[in-house]
This record gives structure tokens, sequence and C-alpha cells, in this order.
């Protein structure tokens, strides 16, 4: 069975999001990755592939960017969570 794994800086991050609304809108999309792998884009902006390397995924979610990447094993970790605004 396919596990999400949490670094321990999206949990960090996660608890800036002032909108409960936003944060559950973020936690669904994390959740529907097993069923859909592929959910997020490749399409990153440099200081996102600068941080976290070109091999991540991004899912866009109001004004963030949940970033994760696939493992070998097929399970995911979520590594982060970037404001749009920021992400250039």
């Amino acid at each position: 069975m396919t596990q999400i794994y949490y670094d321990e800086d999206f949990a960090a991050e996660l608890m800036q999001v002032t909108s409960k609304r936003i944060e559950e809108q973020i936690i669904h999309d994390i959740e529907l990755l097993p069923t859909v792998p592929v959910l997020g884009s490749t399409d990153l902006p440099a200081s996102i592939k600068q941080l976290y390397g070109d091999h991540v995924r991004k899912i866009p979610v109001g004004p963030f960017d949940v970033i994760y990447e696939i493992l070998d094993s097929g399970d995911f970790l979520i590594l982060g969570l970037v404001h749009q605004r920021t992400a250039r």
C-alpha cells in the first residue's frame, strides 16, 4: 500500500496557513496522490528547483505550492509548502 510521508519542514510550514479552507484543500489534494500520483506538475520555478532539486513535483493550492517527490518505492514524500509569490 502506498504511503505518504511528511518532512518536518512541511508540518511547520502548514502551521503558517491561516485559512482553514486552504489548509483542508492542501490535505485533501495530498490525500489524492495515491490514486493520482502525477497530480502535480514538473513545471517548476528556478527557486523550487534550487531548493528541492528538479526531480520534485508541485501541486498548486490557493496561493501555495505543495512540493513532493515520488520515491522509488512508489511512496510519496511531502517536502514543503511554498507561497507562489516567493517562488521564482
